[in-house]
């Protein structure tokens, strides 16, 4: 009885390798859809921060933000995905639907200024096939690290201020697949508090007209807790990972009172994500996930039409994460392009009203007589205030 728990839980651990192996999103985890004036101008944000969404972006800008007031943003994305898996012949599509929320927070005293925010930088989806290549079976995975954060800003000078933010990070991994192996179905679930990171900005502002920003991301350690299921049989079990720096370079250029152009670029360190490690019914086990470094750019553009309507508009590139031999058809981590395209009214002085929609086309790969791809849309409805 003993030997044949002994392999079980071997069996447990190596089962749980595998599944988590899958759990995978476009550019590695990274959610760029944070902050409702950035993600109508392409994420292309850095090189202006300035709106409360800063305290991602760029936290040393909202030490220019409007002196004395409160700048609030809430708002509330829906996306649509629709990812393709093609092998022997066989087309398996996943069209999972969801909600994610954000909001920030922040004021201006003048020399220092402090902001907060709840958004979901890392994940917050995933994919989800039925009856996967033809079997009676389902094969689903999905994650999604909620980060809390806290921001605050320093004025070196008049045209040089620098920022730090501190998250913690509070996140969700499932799967679900039947493994011909066992012969029965696995489930994971880990979820509940997973780390911390901490952000520093620089932004520099020679001239009214021209704002050109820096952001660093540190590493974030990832631990969380949870449990592999097998045949209603539930094994207690941990997850460890390190998500990567980030380098962000960005340049905003405001040539009229009404008319702002930005772009920017992040370098993402993804193949420091070499492995991931599980310890399972006291089992230490290890997951290459084959991540190598990726980048994504941004341009976008704002008018403020004489009616006080705001057009936002911008496009932005990101470059998958994933070696051809890390891809797996939870994944699908292809290149990506999005379009982007917002409205904004002011109904009062001090109220302004959103809606953005964003159109995310996918470059298939083939490997290994697999395909690989997706696309998506996102529609993003939020408010903006100051007082």
């Amino acid at each position: 009885m003993k030997k044949r728990l002994s392999i079980y839980i071997v069996c447990i651990a190596s089962v749980i390798n595998i599944s988590f192996f899958s759990i995978a999103f476009g550019g590695g985890f990274d959610n760029s859809a944070i902050g409702i004036k950035a993600t109508g101008m392409g994420f292309a944000f850095t090189g202006i921060a300035d709106d409360a969404s800063a305290v991602f972006y760029n936290p040393a800008g909202l030490v220019y933000q409007e002196k004395g007031a409160w700048q609030v943003e809430m708002y509330g994305y829906y996306v649509f995905t629709d990812i393709q898996y093609t092998a022997n012949s066989i087309e398996d599509k996943s069209d999972e639907e969801f909600i994610i929320p954000g909001f920030f927070a922040s004021k201006n005293f003048g020399k220092w200024a402090f902001g907060v925010g709840g958004y979901i930088p890392f994940a917050g989806g995933g994919a989800s096939y039925k009856n996967f290549q033809g079997s009676p079976f389902k094969l689903e995975s999905s994650a999604g690290w909620n980060a809390l954060t806290g921001a605050i800003a320093y004025k070196l000078s008049p045209s040089l201020s620098i920022g730090w933010g501190m998250s913690i990070y509070i996140g969700e991994m499932k799967s679900q697949f039947f493994d011909p192996g066992l012969g029965t179905v696995v489930e994971n679930d880990y979820n509940g508090y997973s780390g911390y990171g901490v952000h520093v900005g620089l932004f520099y502002k020679p001239v009214e007209e021209i704002g050109i920003g820096m952001t660093v991301r540190s590493e974030v350690p990832i631990e969380m807790e949870g449990l592999v299921r097998i045949a209603g049989i539930e094994t207690d079990s941990e997850v460890d990972f390190t998500l990567p720096y980030y380098l962000t370079l960005g340049l905003g250029y405001k040539p009229a009172k009404n008319l702002t152009f930005s772009i920017s670029a992040t370098y993402m360190l993804w193949s420091d994500l070499d492995k991931i490690a599980f310890t399972t019914a006291n089992i230490k086990s290890e997951q290459k996930t084959y991540y190598t470094n990726s980048c994504t750019v941004g341009m976008g553009i704002e008018y403020v039409t004489p009616i006080d309507l705001i057009i936002r508009s911008g496009i932005d590139f990101r470059q998958n994460a994933s070696e051809d031999k890390g891809l797996t058809p939870v994944s699908c981590d292809v290149d990506m392009v999005g379009l982007h395209m917002g409205f904004a009214y002011d109904i009062t002085d001090s109220i302004e009203i959103n809606i953005i929609g964003a159109q995310n086309f996918g470059f298939e790969k083939e490997y290994n007589f697999a395909k690989f791809n997706q696309n998506g849309a996102v529609i993003m409805i939020g408010f903006r205030k100051k007082y």
